[in-house]
């Protein structure tokens, strides 16, 4: 049997807001991607579009203590954001995907669909959009004439097997988690069960600026890592998406996930080693809300594995008062 062709797909990160920091979720489906043997590259907007104005925000109003991000995220020059859709074009022309996979929110959603919009009218190339708008508003994303899929809900799998259809030019009609259109009309295929984070690989930073793994924390702009230990929450907080993922995954498997501690400290020590990490950022919903005794067992071998190799001051006090 002939073996299935490998291609290249294209992440669309247009972060409006020129705040550093790698996306996890994009980190996440890139490792998958390259797993299945795939060939992945970012196109990033974050430190060319505009000015730091998220981080500008936060010491205006006192989210953070202030500090100079031009010596970490380098001076914004107007003239190079004018030439976003040109460097994207040329990306492209360079890159030659056969998949460009968008990720959406909301605040960028409409800047993101801006830079499809000439895409589109230049080059013919399937685009698929994920990310937390594009699962809670489906309707509107898929009802846009520059997007050709929509994946609501968890992506890792439902992109490795949109890839692979897309490269082989298999139909991919029937793809769970995914919204697409056929015909002239929208296919809004199932929910697959919830992933086991265990099955994750460990995060892909390859692709980015290495602007990205500097974020501001008290004065400073440490080698910063965004790492899950678990997902969902057990609150239904009015301003939060949570309680409509809950409804959305309902009798998919437990909405509460938890990574096996040793993994997670296995992929610290791995970003660790790799791209000199200072600094842990968990992005957990709900850090504590998880049992004492995975509590305990995680602070210590956390404390173990990672703490007692390094000294960054600030996490190492912050460690001592949880132990």
């Amino acid at each position: 049997m002939e073996q299935d062709k490998k291609g290249k797909v294209l992440f669309l990160y247009p972060n409006s807001e020129g705040y550093g920091g790698v996306p996890n979720g994009i980190a996440l489906l890139s490792a998958c991607l390259k797993q299945a043997g795939f060939e992945t590259k970012c196109f990033d907007t974050t430190f060319i579009k505009s000015p730091p104005l998220d981080h500008m925000a936060r010491q205006k109003y006192g989210g953070v203590v202030k500090s100079d991000a031009s010596k970490r995220w380098g001076k914004w020059d107007p003239e190079l954001a004018e030439k976003i859709p040109d460097l994207f074009i040329q990306t492209i022309e360079e890159f030659k995907p056969d998949l460009i996979a968008a990720s959406l929110v909301e605040m960028d959603y409409v800047y993101g669909i801006s830079l499809l919009e000439i895409i589109r009218k230049k080059i013919n190339i399937p685009v698929i959009a994920g990310g937390i708008f594009s699962t809670l508003c489906p309707e509107i994303v898929i009802n846009n004439p520059c997007i050709d899929a929509v994946c609501v809900g968890e992506g890792e799998d439902a992109l490795v097997e949109f890839t692979e259809c897309i490269v082989n030019k298999k139909d991919y009609s029937t793809i769970k988690n995914l919204w697409v259109k056929k015909n002239g009309r929208v296919i809004k295929n199932p929910l697959r069960p919830l992933k086991d984070m265990n099955a994750l690989p460990f995060q892909d930073w390859s692709i980015f600026d290495e602007r990205h793994f500097y974020k501001p924390y008290c004065g400073e702009f440490p080698r910063t890592a965004f790492v899950e230990l678990t997902r969902g929450c057990h609150f239904d907080c009015t301003y939060c998406c949570n309680p409509r993922l809950r409804e959305l995954y309902r009798g998919l498997g437990s909405f509460i996930r938890y990574r096996d501690v040793d993994k997670t400290i296995d992929e610290i020590c791995f970003l660790r080693k790799k791209w000199n990490i200072e600094l842990i950022f968990f992005i957990d919903d709900d850090f504590l809300a998880i049992p004492e005794d995975r509590l305990n067992y995680f602070c210590e071998q956390y404390k173990k594995e990672w703490a007692s190799h390094f000294s960054y001051k600030h996490e190492v006090k912050l460690l001592e008062k949880i132990t």
